[in-house]
């Protein structure tokens, strides 16, 4: 780290390549999920499962428009990981620091798993 601070170039770009490294990361991560999940949607669901009333049918336009929310969402949840670490001053207390806002992510993301009946239209807009 000393060596990065002494070169001439501002800290500003140091964190900025940090933060455009993070969401390249988990926008690659994004990618190989929605693939998964297309490939999973064109051999798994085809078919009725295991003799169930069940049939799910997936389209190539709502694969993308699923691509591309896990893709920005992605990078959203990374800016703000990396906006949180900016405040400590080593990796223990990052990850403190940062563990509030991933049992967050958990807990909401359970809350719209575990409904019964109609949904509320306001529990649509979860993800945001």
């Amino acid at each position: 780290m000393y060596s990065l601070l002494v070169t001439p170039i501002q800290r500003s770009s140091i964190v900025l390549g940090k933060v455009f490294s993070l969401m390249t990361i988990s926008g690659i991560s994004a990618i190989v999920y929605v693939t998964a999940l297309a490939v999973a949607a064109n051999t798994i669901f085809k078919d009725k499962l295991s003799g169930a009333n069940f049939h799910l049918d997936i389209q190539a336009g709502q694969i993308a428009m699923l691509g591309v929310l896990l893709l920005f969402m992605s990078f959203l949840y990374s800016t703000i990981i990396a906006l949180i670490s900016v405040f400590a001053k080593t990796v223990k207390e990052a990850g403190t620091y940062i563990m509030p806002a991933y049992m967050l992510v958990l807990i909401i993301g359970l809350i719209s798993m575990f409904s019964t009946g109609k949904p509320q239209e306001s529990l649509w807009f979860v993800p945001f």
